[in-house]
């Protein structure tokens, strides 16, 4: 009897390495795809916010010739400030953020709509130096966002002319 047990000794012991073969790779994707999707979310939550702060801008901000804000420096300070609120330190670099009114550039005339572009590169801030090639990463990331005013005519009640 005593034979029997000695041999499965060290079964316990494969078993484990076993599993920790297969458990922590995965553990280890799960946590930077979670990243991942930590980064997509935040691009298009500032992308969506600040082409809302854009359209609720009054016309005399889009002028270019009257030294107002610059829309551009205006989205990239609040993606930064939503960047940085969420913990996230890849923040996208200036020139990948694209803002448009309608279909053309930013002018005198308030918007109907204002849409933010974005592009990103996301790295591994996890797991430092590791080889992520087969998997994708770095990847790069791009973000569109489209918000449209919607303007809603008041109603006047009609009033009854006085009969002649």
């Amino acid at each position: 009897m005593n034979r029997r047990a000695n041999r499965q000794r060290g079964v316990a012991l494969l078993e484990m390495v076993g599993m920790l073969i297969v458990a922590v790779p995965l553990l280890a994707a799960l946590v930077v795809y979670g990243r991942l999707t930590w980064h997509i979310v935040v691009m298009e939550k500032s992308a969506a916010s600040a082409s809302r702060i854009v359209n609720a801008l009054p016309p005399e901000s889009f002028a270019v010739d009257t030294g107002s804000v610059d829309l551009k420096t205006l989205v990239y300070a609040h993606v930064k400030d939503a960047f940085d609120a969420a913990g996230v330190a890849t923040v996208p670099k200036a020139e990948d953020i694209i803002v448009t009114c309608g279909d053309f550039a930013c002018s005198w005339i308030a918007p109907a709509s204002v849409s933010v572009a974005m592009t990103s590169i996301f790295q591994d801030t996890v797991f430092y130096g590791t080889y992520t090639g087969p998997f994708g990463l770095p990847a790069e990331l791009a973000v569109y966002n489209k918000y449209e005013q919607g303007y809603v005519l008041p109603v006047y009640p009609v009033k009854a002319l006085p009969a002649p």
